[in-house]
């Protein structure tokens, strides 16, 4: 009896809950949602302080930038060129900026890192 009412409980308490996928599974997923949960736990967000200051290579050369969030949190502004605002899109892994700077798409991860694209090209960002 105390057999059936455990299998019973069971039963109830995984109708609770999501189906888990296979996918779930993988640990490349499992791996990819620790990281993003320590993430939003433990790292500095984009934005969370401010403005933010960039150091990128282009052409070989060390190149900063300075991103400020304007308009309502929605948009990011490129400083120093008449408030230039560009579009900030958040994705599990970063905040995207693009139309700040023109011709340049900066993907800001958690805790400073990121990438710079120009022209198709990432360029890895401090």
């Amino acid at each position: 009896m105390k057999v059936a009412l455990a299998l019973l409980g069971a039963a109830l308490l995984a109708g609770c809950t999501d189906p888990v996928t296979e996918d779930d599974l993988r640990y490349d997923s499992l791996r990819a949602e620790t990281r993003r949960a320590y993430a939003a736990a433990f790292l500095d967000q984009p934005f969370a302080e401010g403005a933010i200051s960039i150091v990128a290579e282009e052409h070989g050369e060390m190149t900063t930038y300075t991103l400020v969030p304007c308009r309502g949190g929605t948009f990011a502004c490129a400083e120093g060129l008449h408030g230039r605002a560009g579009s900030m899109t958040a994705g599990p892994d970063y905040v995207a900026v693009a139309g700040a700077y023109p011709g340049r798409t900066f993907y800001l991860a958690p805790g400073g890192g990121g990438v710079l694209r120009r022209h198709g090209i990432n360029s890895p960002l401090a």
